[in-house]
């Protein structure tokens, strides 16, 4: 897109929303926890759709493996959708964690390797032995009530 002068290049005004747990742990990788709760891309611009974008999902520690999704369009002031919200998570890292450590979960929306929109989220990577509480996960309350570690026998 150019501006009336023909020089200037516009962003697309573009945004990213995302809900993600706000804690993990190795017992809710084994119970497949909802990671991702929702993914939605939002064209802001009244006048212009937006085509060919790739939406990158990148985790810091790498806790979660890379996803990328592409989508077609954005038709103006539309809003798209992620239905596939599946993360690879990697149980080995979240199984060796002793204590918690944060972590972040970035998205990046581009269009022919140019960034238009980013977000980022915190995560509270908690040990293998933690539980998140109730306010967080108590759906997993289970799991550490009758914990499969050796040292209970």
């Amino acid at each position: 897109m150019r501006s009336a002068e023909g020089n200037d290049f516009l962003m697309p005004n573009c945004r990213i929303h995302c809900e993600i747990a706000a804690k993990l742990n190795f017992a809710a990788h084994q119970s497949a926890f909802p990671v991702l709760r929702e993914l939605q891309v939002e064209n802001l611009d009244a006048r212009e759709r937006i085509d060919d974008l790739t939406l990158v999902l990148r985790a810091n520690p790498d806790f979660v493996r890379e996803k990328k999704w592409s989508v077609d369009r954005i038709e103006p002031e539309g809003l798209v959708a992620i239905r596939d919200r599946d993360l690879e998570v990697d149980g080995g890292f979240l199984l060796g964690l002793t204590e918690s450590i944060r972590g972040e979960v970035g998205f990046r929306l581009e269009r022919n390797g140019e960034t238009l929109a980013e977000i980022s989220q915190p995560v509270e990577l908690l040990a293998h032995n933690e539980w998140g509480g109730g306010g967080f996960m108590p759906e997993l309350l289970a799991a550490f009530s009758m914990p499969n570690d050796p040292a209970v026998d």
